[in-house]
């Protein structure tokens, strides 16, 4: 047996003990307090759990192990559904959390202009009211964008989230493989073997260092 065979076989084998590992999550995070996050990381982890096992039926019967030829092409096609389903779970969970954070850093921001703020009667109403934006008009286009920009880059900056931008970054390229593989999207060979990379890559660094890693 030659040197890449084994390590395919070893990274097969081990994938079988990740199916265990995700309902093992699954199970746990039904306890979780915060509804939105049970619901969301119990459902991935599901989803992730019925990918696996029909993604190794599929290894089984491509090593002659278990004769599935017959209902190959449908268990392929919900293998690609099952793991489509997931991406997109995990990638609103990071999109929630995402939200959470430019909401956190914009009332951050808010306090403390309220905290210098001055106010000045108006004379019409006899109301006093904030000098910001005295002249009636409303935020431009472009500084929206540049305020937008600006909270991104404290988020990015900041150690604490970047497990939450790598787990983003590793979701977003992770959901352009089952959507080729249905022909939601037409991905080169190429293409899908960039995103597969930057995807591995990503799961190398979490496991290498578990700092990294997105809790819960």
């Amino acid at each position: 047996m030659n040197h890449s065979k084994f390590i395919f076989i070893s990274f097969k084998v081990l994938r079988l003990g990740k199916t265990h590992d995700h309902i093992e999550i699954a199970l746990k995070s039904i306890h979780i307090d915060d509804y939105f996050l049970r619901y969301i990381i119990t459902s991935c982890n599901i989803n992730q759990a019925m990918y696996l096992i029909l993604d190794n039926m599929l290894w089984l019967n491509s090593i002659g192990i278990v004769d599935l030829k017959k209902k190959e092409v449908m268990l392929n096609k919900w293998s690609n559904k099952f793991w489509l389903f997931s991406s997109i779970l995990y990638l609103a969970r990071d999109l929630h959390d995402l939200i959470g954070l430019i909401q956190k850093e914009e009332l951050m921001k808010s306090k403390k202009y309220d905290s210098t703020n001055k106010y000045v009667l108006n004379e019409t109403s006899g109301a006093y009211t904030s000098n910001l934006n005295s002249n009636g008009s409303s935020l431009s286009t472009k500084r929206l964008l540049m305020k937008i920009l600006n909270i991104l880059h404290i988020i990015v900056i900041n150690k604490r989230n970047h497990p939450l931008l790598l787990d983003t970054i590793k979701n977003i390229f992770d959901i352009f493989l089952p959507l080729s593989n249905l022909k939601f999207v037409n991905l080169t060979s190429g293409m899908q073997g960039l995103c597969g990379l930057i995807s591995s890559l990503i799961s190398i660094l979490v496991v290498w260092d578990s700092k990294y890693k997105l809790t819960p």
